[in-house]
């Protein structure tokens, strides 16, 4: 009876040290796992701080570069966006000034062109609004009239919803700078901005 009180407690005793030793190198690995899991959240943190700065100094970069280039332009004598010359003899007729010799100035920053032709086009917009004297006017009215009344041709193709839709140039750039997620169109190049351009600098109201 005795061994076998002994056996059993030698048993007892080796399961139990056993039982420690896996706590133990549970504890171990427990360690282990939360100094890595600190690492990893310590690194994704150092990246974050890196991209965030990074994201912060390119916005800061850029927003200096556009600031630039607006005080460039709107020192320029020759060209203002907000005046206009008109003719001498009709007075309902206006031309926007040498635009071509101030195309310099963005065509090696698309983002800024596209800033530069969405004001444009609004311009444009509204004095179409004003001669029409139609409130109910819209986008697609607009272009219609650009197609119609100024020989724009509709040779850009939008695609809305899987449906394709023929457009002018200045109304497929106008169409991009509102709706850049609109994945299944392409971004007008930077030729294609100074075409624009030039095609809205030319309309006369």
């Amino acid at each position: 009876m005795n061994n076998k009180s002994n056996k059993i407690e030698e048993k007892l005793e080796l399961l139990n040290s056993e039982l420690e030793n896996f706590r133990n190198d549970v504890n171990i690995w427990a360690i282990n796992m939360e100094t890595t899991l600190k690492k990893v959240a310590f690194a994704v943190d150092d990246q974050d701080n890196k991209i965030i700065k990074f994201v912060e100094e390119t916005d800061k970069r850029n927003r200096n570069d556009t600031n630039i280039a607006f005080q460039k332009f709107s020192e320029n004598q020759n060209f203002n966006i907000n005046k206009y010359l008109f003719n001498n003899e009709n007075k309902q007729n206006f031309k926007f000034s040498k635009l071509e010799n101030d195309l310099n100035l963005f065509k090696e920053n698309p983002n800024i062109s596209l800033i530069y032709h969405d004001d444009l086009y609004k311009e444009v917009e509204n004095f179409i609004f004003k001669k029409f004297s139609d409130e109910k006017l819209n986008t697609k009215h607009i272009d219609d009239i650009f197609c119609e009344e100024y020989q724009i041709p509709k040779n850009k193709t939008r695609i809305i919803n899987g449906k394709k839709i023929d457009t002018t140039l200045p109304t497929y750039i106008r169409h991009h700078f509102h709706h850049i997620n609109e994945f299944d169109n392409k971004p007008p190049s930077k030729m294609e901005i100074k075409e624009s351009i030039i095609l809205l600098s030319k309309i006369k109201i």
